[in-house]
């Protein structure tokens, strides 16, 4: 009698912990709106603390800007009143006079020199920006076909120098063909060796077919006009 109550009593306890081991924790939905409630608050004060460095950084610039303005104002009004006093001491002696405005004109040539030199490097950095973009955007255009021309991806040739013949010979070396893969639309095949039928997808076809490719398939390109199967 007392084993069995004894052995009751242990698979009681071993059942017991077996389900406090597989009860899942639940979530409140009281704890779940205060965690999505401390997350976005989060995300706000990171957004605000974001707002405020920008604005800090723009207003510094903006005061360095005037105060170069302000600058650039204050040595040209001393500039001209050095001018006019040169000028008032020189009297009635043309050379004296001559080397005052001879001095003037060597300045105002000087700063206008400045200013075409300052406006010539924002337009080279302009360019040099632009050049940039177009670029990436010509690599990013080349990567995109040569990569749909050999089944391979384009990010990974975008990992080369940029030129065409790199990413060519990468995607080569990836996909191990030396010639690309024709990609034919569906239903477009229809009584050809490969060749579409339909006269806007064999025109598209046509235009990125290889050398190699055209010698081989001109006798069934030819075949297939007479017959009038490419309409």
């Amino acid at each position: 009698m007392d084993g069995t109550e004894n052995k009751q009593d242990v698979n009681t306890s071993a059942e017991e912990t077996e389900t406090s081991e597989e009860k899942p924790q639940t979530v409140t939905t009281k704890e779940r709106d205060k965690a999505v409630s401390d997350a976005l608050s989060a995300a706000g004060r990171d957004a605000k603390a974001m707002e405020a460095r920008e604005k800090a950084v723009k207003d510094a610039l903006s005061q360095a800007e005037k105060l170069q303005a302000d600058i650039k104002t204050a040595e040209d009004d001393k500039a001209e009143r050095d001018y006019q006093e040169a000028l008032s001491n020189a009297g009635d002696d043309p050379l004296a006079k001559s080397k005052v405005e001879l001095t003037k004109t060597i300045r105002d040539l000087k700063l206008e020199l400045g200013d075409t030199k300052s406006k010539l490097g924002k337009r080279d950095e302009e360019l040099t920006e632009t050049r940039k973009v177009v670029a990436e955007s010509t690599k990013e255009r080349n990567a995109r076909e040569i990569a749909s021309k050999y089944e391979v991806n384009a990010d990974t040739l975008k990992l080369t120098d940029g030129s065409v013949e790199s990413m060519e010979a990468l995607a080569k070396s990836i996909s191990g063909k030396e010639t690309p893969t024709l990609k034919l639309d569906t239903g477009e095949t229809k009584g050809g060796k490969g060749i579409p039928t339909d006269k806007a997808a064999f025109e598209k076809w046509f235009a990125n077919l290889s050398e190699e490719d055209f010698e081989k398939n001109a006798p069934q390109i030819n075949k297939m006009r007479r017959e009038g199967k490419i309409k």
